[in-house]
């Protein structure tokens, strides 16, 4: 009885099927054998065992608990702290190595040998005529040079919750599946070259909840994850690509084989996968996504915060068969290039006439990302190419409901190039526009051989721009037609200088008070996902918001132009009048981008008396929230006159204040002072 309840313990893992009772003399000698094998599983490993143990299932290394025959699958226990040893698996059956370090908070260490040892080795190593499924958790890559799995058998591989230092980590030279799960791949350093972190040689590739860091890549089929050879398709999901150095070539997603047809990355609207530069003193010469595969399909995803030099960009996109490109809910913002840059900073797509292709973007923001290089012709932040074929073929572009603004270009347009040799449907649909600024045109530049009753305004009609005219410039056979778009309701641009019109809120003719903007912000439709927008085009703004409730999501923030550093100037925000706070409300979501608060002194009496901001809730839950993006808050000297602090909220959902400084000033309370609010 004891030997069979140990049998059901160690295959209950494999969903073996062992029948407590024989109905027969042969299945019950059967049964004996079958106990016999199993249990010589050996199931934890440590180097405090001085050798093998089969009746007590313990053994000093894997390699011998390995030789152990077991038909249902072994699973792998390593205690220790840490254990060397590579080995070799040609196994037929499941192997499960687990790290179970009793040392709380932390995960084994394993790895193939010493600290200077294992160039082009591996720790585990399954060959060719394995075809069991392998799963490695729970462990942290000991230091050595080698890397951790080379498959070049079994079924489908598993890594789950993993630390894996250094490159050359996996490679994946079998036709199952690669799964990757809640792991974590750091590098050496951004300025220590190292081979991939992932290379997908066969088969396929999931890799979900996982972050790469700190790489530092260079040339052809070099990255953090690769796909060649003749693998089949890779899928992302929510994961972190932050801090990676891709120099010429590299990208930190590289699909450089037709073969691998599908590339999908994705994250969910709680957690986006994210692409994040260096700083601007590192520049980034390859790319974030590179990909010749004819699906893409991103969504949920961030790519921001980086500089580009050389042929550096975001996403290349290089196809020479019937594509299917789709970006949903992506966020493109400040994204910038250098003088020595040659290609658009966001997107560059060059795609296939003769097979034809189908380019669709929904709900996607393009903010911030400028073009300092150069190439005047591809000095954009999207560009989307094909050459001329007169084969028949499907062949569109769509935008829907995509905001792009303040995207500045050297080259022919700021926002979009579409340079098509063939017959194309292009269409931007409920698409917003601002801010933008080229050489040609601002917002779109279209070189078309489409005829006008297929491409003209109607293409464009339900869009709106506040950029500066002309929008839209589309050049076919040398002829010229320049469109215009509507001034779109969501954003409502302020002054105080005169007009010689009747004030609507647009920027030749904007109000003159916050306040009369907000209750023209309050409409029901909603044409873009944009956010209702202030934009305050003068330098010194003297106005208060006194109990105000936002029924939307709002934004205040600066009109002025860039200086000469590519950075949006800062208006003055104060009051004169004699109040408590600057800004006050009640209800709603607001954002501040951009702004120089001070108080000001009116006859040796300080204004705003109390306070900047003051937030708190109506009714009995938290219903409000504050973001504070690049501003400086001022007082009135370290030896100047006393105030009570400069943000005040209570009982909100969130604060988030961000690259903001708070400087020359004697606070009574403090200086930001918070009850029941969760802060950033």
């Amino acid at each position: 009885e004891q030997a069979r309840s140990r049998i059901l313990r160690l295959c209950s893992s494999f969903n073996a099927n062992v029948y407590p009772y024989p109905e027969t003399p042969d299945e019950h000698r059967k049964n004996l054998e079958e106990i016999e094998q199993r249990l010589q599983t050996i199931d934890t490993i440590s180097k405090t065992f001085d050798e093998i143990d089969i009746s007590n299932e313990k053994a000093p290394e894997i390699a011998l608990a390995l030789e152990q025959e077991c038909n249902d699958g072994y699973e792998i226990a390593l205690i220790d702290a840490e254990h060397v040893e590579s080995i070799t698996i040609s196994k037929t059956v499941p192997i499960q190595i687990s790290g179970k370090n009793i040392t709380a908070g932390k995960r084994m260490k394993f790895c193939g040998g010493l600290e200077n040892e294992g160039e082009g080795k591996f720790a585990i190593i399954v060959e060719s005529t394995s075809t069991g499924d392998i799963t490695v958790q729970d462990i942290e890559m000991g230091e050595w040079i080698g890397g951790l799995i080379r498959s070049d058998g079994g079924n489908n591989v598993t890594l789950n919750n993993c630390l894996l230092n250094g490159g050359g980590t996996i490679i994946h030279n079998t036709a199952g599946l690669l799964q990757i799960a809640s792991s974590e791949f750091i590098g050496d350093g951004i300025n220590v070259p190292i081979e991939s972190f992932v290379v997908v040689m066969k088969g396929s590739v999931s890799i979900v909840s996982s972050s790469f860091k700190k790489g530092s890549f260079k040339g052809e089929s070099c990255g953090c994850i690769i796909c060649c050879g003749t693998s089949t398709s890779c899928t992302i999901e929510s994961c972190e690509f932050i801090d990676n150095n891709h120099k010429v070539n590299s990208a930190a997603v590289s699909v450089t084989t037709s073969t691998c047809t599908q590339l999908i990355i994705k994250g969910t609207a709680s957690k986006r996968t994210i692409f994040s530069g260096l700083n601007v003193t590192n520049p980034i010469s390859g790319q974030y996504v590179k990909t010749v595969s004819s699906k893409v399909s991103i969504s949920y995803s961030d790519f921001i915060d980086t500089i580009f030099t050389d042929n550096g960009n975001a996403i290349l996109i290089d196809e020479q068969q019937a594509s299917e490109i789709s970006l949903i809910w992506c966020n493109f913002t400040n994204i910038k290039s250098d003088s020595k840059s040659f290609v658009s900073t966001c997107i560059k797509s060059q795609l296939s006439s003769e097979y034809g292709f189908q380019f669709n973007a929904e709900n996607c923001l393009f903010s911030d990302c400028r073009y300092s290089g150069i190439n005047q012709e591809l000095g954009c932040a999207i560009t989307i190419q094909s050459e001329l074929s007169e084969r028949s073929a499907v062949r569109t572009i769509r935008f829907t409901e995509c905001i792009l603004t303040n995207n500045r270009g050297n080259g022919c347009c700021g926002a979009i190039l579409v340079d098509v040799g063939s017959q194309c449907t292009i269409n931007v649909i409920d698409s917003y526009f601002n801010e933008n600024s080229g050489t040609e045109a601002n917002d779109i530049l279209i070189k078309s051989t489409n005829f006008e009753n297929e491409l003209n305004s109607t293409n464009f009609n339900s869009s709106y721009s506040d950029s500066l005219q002309p929008n839209i410039i589309i050049n076919n056979n040398q002829q010229q037609s320049i469109i215009n778009l509507n001034h779109f309701p969501g954003s409502i641009f302020v002054s105080n200088k005169a007009v010689s019109g009747t004030r609507d809120g647009s920027r030749s003719f904007p109000y003159q008070t916050i306040k009369d903007s907000i209750n023209q912000l309050n409409y029901k439709s909603k044409p873009v996902n944009m956010p209702r927008t202030i934009y305050i085009f003068d330098e010194i703004w003297d106005e208060y918001l006194s109990n105000t409730q936002f029924a939307n999501p709002f934004t205040i923030k600066s009109g002025l132009s860039d200086d000469s550093n590519g950075i949006r100037r800062k208006p003055i925000f104060t009051t004169t009048a004699n109040i408590n706070t600057n800004i006050k409300y009640t209800n709603g979501d607001l954002t501040v981008e951009s702004f120089q608060f001070k108080f000001s002194n009116v006859n040796g009496a300080i204004r705003p008396t109390q306070q900047t901001f003051h937030v708190s809730r109506v009714g009995s839950s938290p219903n409000s929230s504050l973001t504070i993006i690049s501003c400086i808050f001022y007082g009135l000297g370290v030896e100047g006159v006393k105030f009570n602090l400069f943000i005040y909220v209570y009982n909100m959902n969130k604060l988030n204040i961000k690259d903001t400084i708070f400087q020359d000033a004697q606070v009574k309370v403090a200086v930001v002072q918070m009850n029941g609010t969760i802060a950033y």
